[in-house]
């Protein structure tokens, strides 16, 4: 955190399996009486979490990267320091898809399925809210048996480009 702090470029691994628990962890290496004080650093020098699942391809091909990505805002960062709020962060996440780019693991593995990258039962698997993405990939399906898919419409990529997410 004292690399982070002083302005160096830190880029860390952690076996979390998504955003808040990454924040969880980080706070939780603290002694107790350490973690509010730790919250407020880590709040201060956290720029984004990036948190991936590797899903098999529905061709068989490899893998497919499915991605949650939190941009550290100045709401996130609130939502960060106050450890009641934390829990208020998917959803914030959820919510600032358009506005900052942020993505959850859901919205993201929606993507994959609608592009036919994975399939539906591969991402439901791996989704974080197994009801409600059920419901979203059923109501994807019926919306798509009404409506006929565009022509040219863009495909994700296999690998994605973060970085013009990241604060300058």
């Amino acid at each position: 955190m004292k690399a982070a702090e002083t302005g160096h470029l830190l880029v860390s691994t952690l076996h979390t399996p998504d955003a808040v628990t990454t924040v969880s962890r980080v706070v939780s290496m603290f002694p107790p009486e350490e973690q509010e004080i730790a919250r407020l650093r880590l709040s201060e020098a956290l720029h984004a979490v990036v948190s991936q699942r590797l899903l098999p391809r529905a061709d068989g091909n490899g893998r497919a990267a499915a991605l949650e990505v939190m941009i550290c805002t100045d709401i996130a960062r609130d939502m960060i320091k106050d450890e009641k709020r934390t829990s208020e962060l998917p959803d914030y996440i959820g919510d600032s898809r358009e506005k900052y780019g942020m993505q959850t693991f859901d919205q993201h593995l929606m993507d994959l399925v609608a592009n036919d990258i994975v399939t539906p039962e591969t991402a439901l698997a791996a989704s974080s809210n197994s009801s409600e993405f059920q419901r979203q990939v059923k109501t994807m399906r019926r919306r798509s048996r009404v409506v006929p898919p565009t022509q040219g419409s863009p495909a994700v990529p296999a690998t994605d480009d973060l970085s013009s997410m990241l604060p300058q």
